[in-house]
């Protein structure tokens, strides 16, 4: 897997210790160009703004919940890979976001912080790889 500092982050995440703390273990493993928000609304200016490459998203947020906040945020950014990282328990969540667009379905609790860097950085790589097949075929 590549790691590259210019992959482009952006973590929406409501609780605010938890966003700074996964902003921060991000930047000490030398990814540098990562964003944090609380909420859809402010995920909507920051897509604009960094053109993330990978969308860590909790989703349970203040203005959005469930498999609705992929939908949204797929109609903004249809070439940055969503890693959904929740705390919800319900079994069949999994397969509903999956469904819904998201790369990824990480549970809290469940998985380790190299876990979570480690998909966000397969996330960025394979829809990196998309990007190029389909600008190639154009």
């Amino acid at each position: 897997m590549c790691q590259s500092p210019d992959t482009r982050v952006l973590v929406v995440e409501d609780d605010a210790r938890l966003r700074d703390l996964l902003i921060d273990m991000l930047a000490a493993y030398g990814l540098t160009q990562v964003t944090g928000v609380s909420s859809v609304r402010d995920a909507t200016s920051a897509i604009r703004v960094c053109q993330p490459d990978v969308i860590l998203l909790d989703l349970w947020l203040p203005d959005s919940r469930g498999c609705t906040t992929i939908h949204r945020l797929k109609a903004m950014t249809k070439w940055a890979a969503i890693v959904v990282l929740t705390g919800m328990p319900e079994t069949w969540l999994r397969q509903d976001c999956i469904d819904a667009g998201a790369y990824a379905f990480l549970r809290k609790g469940e998985v380790t912080l190299s876990t979570v860097i480690e998909t966000l950085l397969m996330g960025a790589e394979t829809y990196a790889i998309g990007r190029r097949i389909l600008q190639h075929a154009s």
